[in-house]
């Protein structure tokens, strides 16, 4: 069997998939067989991945879907049975927090990053798993960072999200490896998203890994 080929027809859900590292795990996914479901709220570079992966040969559907709230987790994930049949592969990658130290962060700015960076990976697991379960297994991966471990004076709220990702997903590995579940997290350094390749145009050396490396 050539590698990849047991991921050819299982289901992906990405989250955050119209741009940056999530953009490119959905691209890489597809072009390994994978059906993926694509879970945002920018709809215009949402179809514009769906275009581009069907476009390639590849399936993909994408759904407008606040990943901060369970009625945005069960519409992706009902996307995916709906659309392909089940869910093998989750990947929770979505991500909005403030960039403020830590005292002038609001409450409501603090509530809604937890919702979309820590709560979203409850909810989308929540829900998928049953799925994986009655499908034999599955795998599910935690876009992380380095800030969980190397934090700066303005992102207090996304390191926190980002270590307790890691928790959780060795948590979801003990819990369900029986069903021949996994679960990861992955801790990206500096990824050239597409925000990020207009600000290195105005530097003169590179320093930074791309969206496939993280896929």
């Amino acid at each position: 069997m050539a590698p990849f080929d047991e991921l050819k027809n299982r289901v992906a859900i990405v989250t955050g998939a119209a741009q940056g590292i999530g953009r490119g795990t959905a691209v890489t996914l597809a072009r390994h067989g994978m059906p993926v479901v694509l879970a945002d709220l920018n709809d215009v570079r949402g179809q514009r991945v769906e275009a581009e992966i069907v476009q390639a040969g590849g399936r993909a559907a994408y759904v407008h879907a606040d990943v901060g709230t369970m009625a945005g987790c069960e519409l992706m994930v009902q996307t995916a049975l709906d659309r392909f049949g089940g869910v093998y592969a989750l990947v929770n990658n979505a991500r909005w927090h403030p960039h403020d130290k830590l005292a002038d962060v609001t409450e409501a700015d603090w509530d809604r990053s937890q919702d979309v960076l820590i709560k979203s990976h409850f909810m989308a697991c929540k829900l998928a798993i049953p799925h994986m379960i009655a499908g034999g297994g599955g795998s599910i991966v935690g876009i992380s960072s380095a800030h969980a471990i190397q934090v700066n004076a303005i992102e207090g709220p996304y390191e926190a999200a980002k270590a307790a990702i890691n928790a959780l997903m060795r948590n979801v590995a003990v819990a369900y490896g029986e069903h021949d579940i996994r679960a990861n997290s992955i801790l990206p350094g500096g990824i050239m998203t597409d925000v990020k390749y207009e600000a290195a145009a105005l530097k003169p050396t590179p320093g930074r890994g791309y969206t496939e490396d993280a896929a």
